[in-house]
């Protein structure tokens, strides 16, 4: 089906044939919707089949081109239940090689959201999956901290997992991707977890769900329940009050494996840099929980494509995105790094 008989192709036909009798743009109807997601499934259980580092150059336009589908369809106007749409695009999502990524952005046409503009691209598509992460993290958040989900978390918490897998790839191939996520989840003002202890007591208390002291402005209400706070929540709240006893081989539904992930997205955001993701959460723990989770280090060298183009990882090789040592003292690093020196500095002294 994949090879000789061309199935890959005939597949995403489909998809575009349904895709276009939804012009102008409406809702997919409920048997449209269901076939849709039986031809993403299939598709993506036809690519997961194969090396995405070692692919042709048509097999790469394939998956450009499937990729642009999946846009497409995360842009449809929303059903009644739209949920096994996102989560079948999702499951393709987890399967496409780097470089597809670059079809979840377009040139900004027309009328765009404000909140869906970085510089000249319409990014519109990530949006959609960063408001689906986080309606499945809301969910799973307020599950934990008990040791095993229940039945309706566990499901939210898959779908947590793939979409914090596909941003994290997204945001190491693109760097619009990167930036436009940063400024949804990063706060402007990074919180010093060295600074005074009510600063450090109210970092803590927005990782772990706990109360905010109003009184204190280094962290604001609307930085408490934003989705950082769901996230450094579920990274402190996934059975890893205890560095030492974290799992790292958790799986995508699993507590352990849902802190991994959204520690490794936080990293990625961070461009690799544990320092500065210890400034934004006030997660003094982080860098240990690097190296007690395994969040995987990507190379900041660029990676040549089967188009014989290349592709940065991030788009900064500074010195400065090195990351940091899980033996170096964070509140010695903080210290040195507030005196002027470099981060490469600041390890040395």
């Amino acid at each position: 089906v994949y090879r000789n008989l061309d199935g890959f192709v005939y597949l995403m036909e489909v998809i575009d044939l349904i895709i276009s009798d939804c012009r102008p743009p409406r809702p997919l109807a409920q048997q449209e919707q269901a076939l849709v997601c039986l031809v993403l499934r299939v598709l993506a259980s036809l690519a997961a089949s194969n090396d995405r580092d070692n692919l042709t150059p048509d097999e790469e336009a394939h998956y450009l081109r499937l990729v642009s589908l999946v846009h497409d369809l995360l842009l449809m106007p929303p059903s009644l239940d739209r949920r096994p749409l996102l989560e079948s695009c999702l499951e393709v999502l987890l399967t496409v090689p780097l470089i597809a990524f670059e079809e979840l952005t377009t040139p900004l046409e027309g009328t765009v959201d404000v909140a869906c503009r970085f510089e000249d691209k319409n990014l519109s598509a990530v949006n959609s999956l960063v408001e689906f992460l986080r309606h499945c993290l809301r969910e799973v958040t307020h599950e934990l901290p008990p040791t095993e989900l229940t039945p309706s978390a566990a499901s939210s918490a898959s779908s947590v997992g793939a979409c914090l897998a596909v941003l994290t790839e997204a945001s190491i191939s693109q760097r619009s991707v990167r930036c436009f996520l940063r400024s949804l989840i990063l706060p402007k003002h990074p919180h010093l977890p060295a600074a005074s202890s009510s600063s450090t007591t109210s970092a803590a208390a927005a990782a772990g769900g706990g109360d905010i002291d109003t009184e204190d402005e280094s962290v604001t209400e609307t930085e408490a329940n934003s989705l950082l706070s769901d996230l450094c929540r579920l990274i402190s709240g996934g059975g890893l009050e205890g560095v030492g006893g974290a799992s790292a081989s958790g799986s995508c539904g699993s507590s352990s494996g849902l802190a991994r992930q959204a520690g490794q997205l936080l990293f990625v955001l961070c461009k690799e840099n544990a320092a500065k993701v210890v400034r934004h959460t006030g997660l003094t723990q982080f860098p240990a929980l690097v190296h007690s989770l395994q969040i995987p280090c990507h190379p900041t060298s660029p990676t040549a494509t089967a188009s014989g183009g290349s592709l940065d990882a991030y788009s900064s090789d500074s010195s400065e995105e090195e990351i940091l040592d899980p033996e170096v003292s964070v509140a010695a690093l903080l210290f040195a790094e507030s005196c002027g020196y470099s981060a490469r500095e600041a390890r040395n002294r």
